[in-house]
């Protein structure tokens, strides 16, 4: 029992503490387009680690979810049939 209340805890430890690192992943992007690193392997990687832990939560989080929904796309009726003359 000790060990699961301990494992629940730490799981919403860390939900919170990914969320205080998205604002030091913009702030490693901030110094590195600065810098003049490159884009995509070292810039952006910060925007990698947010996305990943944000839709970590997102997936675990039923109102994270309800935050955030994704919609299927709306299916477009199809045109009726011409009228018979």
């Amino acid at each position: 029992m000790g060990n699961s209340n301990l494992a629940l805890w730490v799981a919403r430890a860390l939900s919170t503490l990914f969320v205080l690192f998205t604002g030091v992943f913009g702030g490693a992007i901030a110094s590195r387009a600065r810098i003049g690193d490159p884009l995509f392997s070292h810039v952006l990687f910060g925007a990698y680690l947010g996305l990943f832990a944000w839709g970590g939560l997102w997936l675990r989080d039923p109102s994270l979810r309800a935050v955030f929904p994704v919609r299927p796309a709306a299916i477009r009726p199809s045109p009726p049939p011409p009228l018979p003359r």
